[in-house]
């Protein structure tokens, strides 16, 4: 069950570093608040500076990754997810079994995905 937890608490935190793209300055917010929003905003210029498309922004989640990472860090999350989740590993309870089926198909279904996508925007940058 902890390993819920912990899948749970990844998926979380790459949520929330897509969190500065959604949050907009309020005319009532306090200057701390002002302040906080203005860096978070600033972070996330560089990864909001592309239009981040909603199965892209998914694909990043299920592989527990913060919007904008390279092909390395999408390989190597791609592995420690598989190698945590293969179903070869949960043969004994059926429960897991299923579980762990469909957690891989969407993990290798995210790794197709963000794989093409960032050889297709690489192959972009390098035509300009």
């Amino acid at each position: 069950m902890s390993g819920i937890f912990k899948r749970l608490s990844r998926l979380a935190r790459a949520e929330f570093n897509n969190l500065g793209s959604r949050l907009r300055p309020d005319s009532d917010a306090s200057d701390a608040d002002k302040e906080l929003q203005e860096a978070i905003q600033s972070a996330s210029e560089e990864v909001n500076s592309p239009t981040w498309p909603k199965e892209i922004r998914e694909a990043y989640a299920a592989l527990e990754l913060p919007l904008g990472s390279d092909e390395k860090a999408v390989k190597k999350a791609y592995r420690e997810l598989l190698g945590r989740y293969h179903p070869d590993k949960h043969q004994g309870s059926p429960e897991k079994l299923e579980t762990a089926n469909e957690i891989t198909m969407r993990v290798r279904d995210a790794y197709q995905r963000l794989l093409d996508f960032l050889k297709e925007r690489a192959a972009g940058s390098n035509a300009e």
